[in-house]
């Protein structure tokens, strides 16, 4: 597999061969689940895988400095927790086009077929919600008096 997804990414070239090209559907097995870089990088190039490597970036380094911005411990934890879960499996996904991590059956993260889809934007709007609320103050501590 790791030679179908090497043949894949050289035969790319720098603009891909469309969406419409049947060569990636016929190597790839389900390229629309787990191997969804290398058919996004198939159909549209190595512009387009680096255009998704550097949001895969952006999304991991944002979702990091969110756990620094916000000063209550448990909201942190949270963010920190939710923040491995996904960024471990963004960058698993990206990893499997250089062809020396093993092949597990870890579908890509936002963007696959699948109802884990469901799952990784329920945990996204969770991060969201504990970053919106980062100014308020924690249960235990109350206002001082004037």
């Amino acid at each position: 597999m790791n030679s179908v997804i090497h043949n894949t990414l050289t035969s790319a070239g720098w603009r891909g061969q469309g969406m419409g090209y049947r060569g990636a559907e016929e190597r790839l097995l389900f390229p629309y689940t787990d191997l969804f870089p290398v058919y996004l990088i198939q159909s549209f190039g190595w512009a387009g895988g680096l255009l998704l490597l550097a949001l895969t970036c952006w999304l991991v380094l944002k979702m990091f400095s969110y756990a620094r911005a916000v000063s209550d411990t448990y909201g942190r934890m949270l963010i920190l927790a939710l923040t491995l879960m996904l960024s471990i499996r963004l960058l698993y996904g990206l990893s499997i086009l250089s062809g020396r991590m093993p092949l597990v059956s870890i579908p890509f993260p936002f963007l696959s077929y699948g109802q884990h889809v469901f799952i990784e934007f329920a945990a996204l709007g969770l991060l969201m919600g504990v970053y919106r609320r980062k100014d308020m103050l924690p249960a235990g501590q109350a206002p001082s008096s004037l």
